[in-house]
């Protein structure tokens, strides 16, 4: 049994593909399938007061507010989901229960982050780890992408 692990900072996939003898082309199953809403909420959705807000000077409209400290909000959020993604790969993973070998996915702003969080055990056993997104296909196609890499 072999594992494919497919995110973003608002979806995590875990295929499980399976080759048995006679047959040609693997199967492959969605086993999991995670949602991280706060991916996809906005600022003002996640903190309700208007700590942060300064007045800017724009000459036309003295009223305009802007918003500080907005980057390392992000940041924060972007953590996280960071942390979450890690623990849920975790599950999977473990060391005594866990498959032989595994693949990866996930988008360039991520992928490292997301490794260098994972114990080193459940490192080794990654046979391909592919800097792209491809939580949004289809598993026939999620599979190939890691057949035809490099």
């Amino acid at each position: 049994m072999k594992l494919i692990i497919t995110t973003n900072l608002g979806h995590l996939k875990v295929y499980q593909v399976e080759k048995e003898i006679g047959q040609s082309t693997p199967t492959v199953r969605l086993v999991q399938e995670l949602n991280f809403p706060d991916a996809h909420r906005h600022y003002d959705d996640m903190v309700t007061d208007q700590a942060g807000r300064f007045p800017i000077a724009n000459g036309a409209n003295s009223s305009a507010m802007a918003i500080g400290e907005e980057n390392d909000f992000e940041m924060e959020v972007k953590r996280r989901l960071i942390d979450q993604i890690v623990i849920n790969m975790e599950k999977f993973l473990h060391n005594g229960q866990g498959p032989k070998d595994w693949n990866f996915a996930a988008p360039s702003a991520i992928n490292h982050a997301i490794l260098e969080k994972l114990p080193v055990a459940m490192k080794q056993k990654l046979r391909k780890n592919l800097d792209k997104d491809l939580t949004k296909i289809p598993p026939l196609k999620v599979l190939s992408c890691f057949e035809n890499a490099a």
